[in-house]
């Protein structure tokens, strides 16, 4: 990209899990009920006698614009119906939301999967009004290039959970987003977002899905969500995307799908991404920035420790496919493979945005990789610092790879120094799929005598510090043709604390 411009393991969320959760957090809230067919003139307190908006969209009045929210309040959507922009019976955009929670009190904004219209469960949808279309068509019917859906300004403690995002467009050069969020302890969660347009008039490719503002450790997340333009501009040409997932902040991603997009997760402080799937994303169209990214660090936090494992990256081919930047870096039971432009396949650097040497240390455990996926240690421009530290190596699975050094360069970094800890499997793709190890399934071991099984290095001694190491891969997350998320994708099992590790992710 052009750059100018915790160890310990979370616990896993799904749907109701996190709504359990939330629910016995806010427990000494007011809770309010907000329905498409509801009046703000009522008292919004029971379903039966709902608001038609929630404090803050466009259109609040009467009981919905007096209240103030407080932290405990919840705030429970009617799952099925809609909320307009620009056309339609109730108008729920631009929402901009500036109450915030306490730290054993979030404010919760999101639903209850018991409360719906329709037959059956859906999301409520926030609606931008534009139909979705595969194409990129010559005007939007409503052009939202300077529109934010969902402002989240200057908050704490807020948890947005479990909506439905579609139909934006955008014909000039962005500067809106779906959700835009500053602050900090901001969770978005459960919430599927597609069906976006890009005309052939747009300037570039960034309306994003998710922006904020900050840096450092935030403690905003972003979880269990769907990113997939499927059935938006470009979703069915192949090797082509649209649409910009999460751009500026984003310091813990996990338990995400991001599908035809093109560009993931674009941020200054990554600090813990683990549990996403990655797939079908290609260099942007219309470009901002140099090119697209799954995962890029801008910057990354000075003295910080990120972590990336447990992450599916396939079927890709962007410029970037994943750069991290942090002083201290840990790479782990992820699966790389189906990647196009290999030469960036992982690169990692020192954080900073300048030239010369910087200091970090990386630890790369238990991946798998398939070739021709490089790994780099080097100063990609000249506003990131090249490598200067250790690299320890281990318990990996390269398969395509005629030796270790084959798959690692330290391009222009004045001391890299590569410490081979051993217990890596290096196979011809040919004898992989002979044993078994295919792309079908993700390279993972056939058979429990497979090459792989209990040919790594004990890695124990490391359980204290990252604890998610000691672990096999969750083989990040699935979602289900409703777009709710799985994860893990496959059971999770405990690594030995007293024989050989498997090698790579499984």
């Amino acid at each position: 990209m052009d750059r100018f411009g915790l160890a310990s393991r979370l616990a896993l969320i799904s749907f109701m899990g996190l709504l359990s959760s939330i629910t016995t957090m806010s427990a000494r809230g007011s809770t309010y009920y907000i329905s498409a067919e509801g009046s703000d003139l009522n008292g919004g307190t029971d379903k039966d006698n709902p608001w038609q908006h929630a404090p803050g969209m466009p259109d609040c009045n009467a009981a919905c614009s007096a209240a103030t929210p407080k932290p405990g309040d919840r705030f429970i959507f009617r799952g099925g119906d809609t909320w307009h922009t620009s056309v339609g019976k109730v108008r729920g955009m631009p929402w901009t939301w500036t109450w915030s929670g306490m730290t054993t009190d979030h404010v919760y904004i999101g639903v209850d999967n018991t409360w719906f219209s329709g037959s059956s469960w859906a999301r409520p949808i926030l609606h931008m009004d534009n139909p979705s279309s595969t194409e990129r068509p010559e005007s939007c019917s409503y052009d939202d290039s300077d529109i934010t859906g969902v402002s989240l300004e200057n908050v704490r403690y807020v948890d947005f959970d479990g909506f439905e995002f579609t139909g934006k467009c955008w014909g000039g050069t962005p500067r809106g987003a779906s959700i835009f969020r500053s602050g900090s302890y901001i969770t978005v969660s459960n919430s599927y977002f597609h069906g976006w347009t890009m005309t052939t008039h747009a300037g570039n490719d960034t309306h994003y899905m998710i922006s904020g503002a900050g840096s450092g450790t935030t403690g905003n997340v972003v979880a269990s969500n769907v990113f997939d333009g499927s059935d938006s501009s470009l979703g069915t040409t192949p090797g082509k995307s649209s649409g910009f997932a999460i751009y500026a902040e984003c310091y813990d991603v996990h338990g995400n799908v991001f599908r035809h997009v093109s560009n993931g997760a674009v941020c200054s402080n990554l600090t813990h991404v683990h549990e996403n799937l990655f797939e079908y994303m290609y260099n942007p169209v219309e470009r901002h920035f140099a090119h697209g990214n799954v995962v890029e660090s801008l910057g990354g936090l000075e003295q910080g420790t990120t972590y990336f494992y447990n992450n599916v990256v396939r079927h890709t081919a962007e410029g970037v496919t994943v750069w991290l930047q942090a002083s201290i870096l840990y790479v782990f039971n992820n699966v790389f493979y189906d990647i196009g432009n290999p030469i960036n396949c992982l690169m990692q650097n020192p954080p900073g945005f300048r030239a010369g040497a910087g200091v970090a240390t990386s630890h790369i455990y238990n991946n798998t990789f398939e070739s021709p996926c490089h790994l780099n240690f080097n100063a990609a421009n000249s506003t990131t610092p090249s490598w200067s530290g250790s690299v320890y190596f281990g318990n990996n699975h390269l398969v395509g790879y005629s030796s270790v050094a084959a798959g690692i360069g330290c391009r222009s970094a004045a001391s890299c120094f590569l410490n081979d800890q051993g217990g890596n499997v290096l196979q011809n793709k040919a004898k992989a799929a002979a044993e078994g190890y295919t792309p079908a399934n993700g390279y993972a071991p056939a058979s429990g005598s497979a090459a792989t099984i209990g040919r790594a290095l004990n890695l124990s001694a490391m359980c204290p510090s990252v604890p998610a190491l000691c672990s096999t891969t969750s083989f990040g997350a699935i979602d289900r043709p409703d777009r709710v998320v799985i994860y893990p994708a496959i059971p999770v099992l405990s690594r030995p604390s007293d024989h050989p590790w498997n090698v790579g992710a499984f």
